[in-house]
């Protein structure tokens, strides 16, 4: 059980790193006209798998961490700050507005996952 949810926290911390860094760097890459062929990861699928995939890590490894172990509320409301941010972003008013929103909410989910894992090795330790 221990290995599993301090497995997953690595994993999802991973994944938010990867969609900061998809939502950073797929603007500045698609505007050189030789990388144009890499439009695909410019998509709204890849998007929203990222968002799916986030919430399926919340409910794996931040509840069942809260619950069970540290019973700490705080990577849970990090994790909602962070996906309030990202849908924030998804209202599409201008693409630097979706960028910065989503970089600073995957960042916040990203950091949930980190305490989370903190709170879990403590309270193992303990």
């Amino acid at each position: 059980m221990k290995t599993k949810i301090l497995s997953i926290d690595i994993i999802a911390s991973t994944s938010s790193f990867l969609c900061a860094f998809h939502c950073i760097s797929i603007p500045a890459i698609l505007s050189f006209s030789s990388l144009n062929s890499l439009r695909f990861l410019d998509n709204q699928y890849l998007e929203w798998s990222f968002i799916i995939l986030g919430l399926f890590f919340i409910i794996s490894s931040l509840w069942p961490s809260y619950k069970k172990k540290h019973h700490k509320i705080k990577p849970l409301l990090f994790a909602i700050l962070g996906f309030a941010f990202i849908l924030i972003g998804k209202l599409d008013f201008t693409e630097t507005w979706e960028i910065l929103n989503t970089v600073i909410g995957s960042s916040f989910v990203c950091f949930a996952h980190y305490l989370n894992w903190n709170f879990f090795k403590n309270s193992i330790l303990r």
